[in-house]
């Protein structure tokens, strides 16, 4: 949450990530994503769960990152949502990668809280 600009590989190296996206403008989505994400987190303690936010004001995003009690260091927003938004096919879509090579670019979260290895995951 420090302004600086990152990739996904320098986010993913040495690490199982899973990306997923949202958007403080689908507050349905956003609540739905924190309950995901508990499950996913509690399967899979060695990964770590990186959200992209899109289409949210700077501000706006900062206090809804401080309510979701996740940790900030893994929460990055997306300045111009025009440069991601064309990959995504909605937003449950998420990108697995491993050690910054992307093993799945078109998971959907909801079908990913039921996989168990990362074998799967990357299939999925």
């Amino acid at each position: 949450m420090d302004n600086n600009q990152v990739s996904f590989p320098q986010i993913s190296k040495g690490k199982h990530t899973l990306f997923y996206f949202w958007s403080g403008r689908q507050m349905g989505h956003f609540k739905n994503v924190t309950r995901q994400l508990d499950s996913l987190q509690r399967k899979r303690p060695d990964w770590q769960f990186v959200g992209i936010n899109l289409e949210t004001a700077e501000q706006d995003w900062r206090g809804m990152v401080r309510k979701m009690q996740v940790d900030t260091a893994l929460q990055f927003r997306v300045s111009d949502s025009d440069q991601i938004r064309h990959l995504l096919h909605d937003l449950n879509q998420c990108i697995i990668a491993q050690d910054t090579i992307v093993l799945n670019g078109f998971a959907h979260m909801k079908r990913t809280l039921l996989l168990q290895g990362s074998q799967e995951l990357a299939s999925q």
